[in-house]
């Protein structure tokens, strides 16, 4: 069944739902930007159904072949209500300890190329957890240039992630907890950004755009129970 955008699909099954019994049924949704999934899920009697399974599927067409892809597995609540979601404080998780590894893997190759360390020794510091998690305020941007080459994307991205670390920084350094400082690099400004990594930001923002992506269409298996 297909529905059109902004129309709330209601699909009535007649019969009765025995101990066992399955009813598979098939709804086609348009395109939607929403990263959030609402639905109500009743019985005959339009009493609540709790407990339902309720798993969504994304339909790729890939060199003239269909393929249907996984997307999600969830189950209703007590009020029979599906929610499917990633909150925001959530992805401000996942960005903040996503920045953290990529940092400790960028200073431990560091470390290796500079001082010939075997051990790959990371560092980072905890307050960077933070200013990373600043990336959930990207998504609109992501949603924006969504069409876009991957370079116009990209220097976008890495420009503002350089705005991120010029005026987080700033902050910091006002109160002496600023945990970077570019002072003695080429080219740097104020001692908190340095110019030749913009490359590096460049890359940085197309990898939280593809995480990103990964977590607002929920391309992994999320198994929730409220």
């Amino acid at each position: 069944m297909e529905y059109e955008k902004n129309v709330c699909p209601v699909l009535n099954v007649d019969g009765i739902l025995a101990t066992g019994k399955q009813f598979d049924l098939e709804i086609t949704l348009p395109e939607d930007n929403r990263s959030v999934i609402y639905g109500v899920v009743k019985d005959c009697y339009h009493d609540p159904v709790c407990d339902a399974v309720v798993k969504l599927v994304e339909v790729v067409c890939e060199c003239g072949k269909e393929e249907r892809r996984p997307v999600s597995h969830t189950f209703t609540h007590k009020n029979s209500k599906i929610k499917h979601n990633i909150t925001m404080l959530r992805r401000y998780f996942i960005y903040g300890n996503l920045g953290i590894f990529m940092e400790v893997f960028w200073t431990g190759m560091q470390s290796f190329i500079k001082r010939g360390d075997i051990c790959l020794t990371g560092t980072t510091s905890v307050i960077m957890f933070f200013i990373y998690g600043l990336v959930v305020f990207m998504e609109p941007l992501f949603k924006q240039l969504k069409g876009q080459s991957a370079i116009v994307r990209g220097m976008t991205y890495g420009l503002l992630i350089f705005a991120i670390e010029f005026f987080s920084g700033t902050g910091l350094k006002a109160v002496n907890a600023c945990p970077w400082d570019y002072s003695s690099a080429v080219y740097n400004i104020n001692g908190l950004v340095r110019l030749d990594y913009y490359p590096v930001w460049i890359f940085v923002g197309l990898v939280y755009e593809r995480i990103y992506s990964f977590l607002k269409y929920n391309k992994r298996r999320l198994k929730n129970r409220p």
